[in-house]
């Protein structure tokens, strides 16, 4: 693939948007916010677009990474110290495990850095940010606003002098609270086209993905997911007493890229 890392522009708003739609809909729970927050984001003065990149192939959007201002608050001292966040990150569902995230990473960091950044500080998956460089904020003295630590909060320290001092309670902007307002998130998800929100047994998603059967053929199947077909067979552990995928059952699956992909497990709504 040829990635390319820029700026994102006016015109790639849109399809942005979409795109983040699509990385993290039905992931958490039913639909997602994440499409609405960046939308708000670009509108809020905690917004750094000097910071944030998106990632295009072949003409298309399939990554970006969004930076915004925060701050950690030490309740001893009084201090307000300057951090900065970045969220969503997202990638375009049938591109994961292909590297975008990890070049949208190593693009900004150094942008973060060079600009005179302490220290970042994320919430996101404990899986995946410690291979590139976050630890836990418990190393660094540093909770959520509500006093709390927890694998999905860390942090990376681009001064480490300066991050060092930075002690206290942790603080998003406040335009984050915005993505609970579920009628303007479902005002604008209704300019997309329709994807059904869906509350099922295997959720949360990490590494497999959901898609629905469309067709089955004896041992062969197919998943709809998206806008693509992917051919899948069972996983190899399937257990006899495990009841068979059948059209219209939403599955999780092992995307295998030139291959035929698995099916992990069959997901019942709730």
């Amino acid at each position: 693939m040829n990635i390319i890392i820029r700026n994102e522009i006016p015109s790639d708003y849109k399809k942005t948007e979409y795109m983040t739609l699509r990385s993290f809909w039905n992931l958490h729970g039913p639909g997602c916010n994440e499409h609405y927050l960046v939308r708000i984001l670009r509108e809020s003065e905690a917004y750094l677009p000097q910071l944030s990149r998106v990632a295009e192939c072949d003409g298309q959007i399939v990554g970006a990474i969004f930076y915004s201002k925060a701050k950690v608050v030490d309740s001893r001292s009084g201090r307000t110290h300057e951090v900065i966040t970045f969220g969503p990150l997202c990638v375009e569902p049938l591109l994961r495990d292909r590297g975008i995230g990890a070049r949208l990473l190593k693009e900004t960091i150094p942008l973060a850095k060079n600009a005179g950044c302490p220290g970042i500080v994320i919430f996101g998956e404990p899986d995946y940010y410690p291979k590139h460089g976050f630890k836990t904020c418990d190393h660094f003295g540093i909770t959520t606003s509500g006093g709390e630590n927890f694998d999905a909060f860390m942090a990376y320290p681009l001064d480490e002098k300066k991050f060092a001092s930075i002690h206290g309670a942790f603080y998003e902007d406040k335009l984050f609270e915005k993505g609970d307002d579920t009628a303007a998130v479902k005002k604008m998800t209704a300019e997309f086209p329709y994807h059904k929100p869906l509350s099922l047994t295997c959720q949360w998603l990490h590494k497999e993905r959901l898609g629905e059967i469309c067709e089955v053929s004896g041992n062969e199947y197919v998943i709809q997911f998206w806008e693509s077909k992917i051919s899948a067979r069972l996983k190899e552990s399937w257990k006899a007493d495990e009841p068979l995928p059948k059209t219209g059952d939403y599955v999780t699956f092992e995307h295998r890229p030139g291959g035929v992909s698995r099916i992990i497990s069959v997901c019942e709504e709730t």
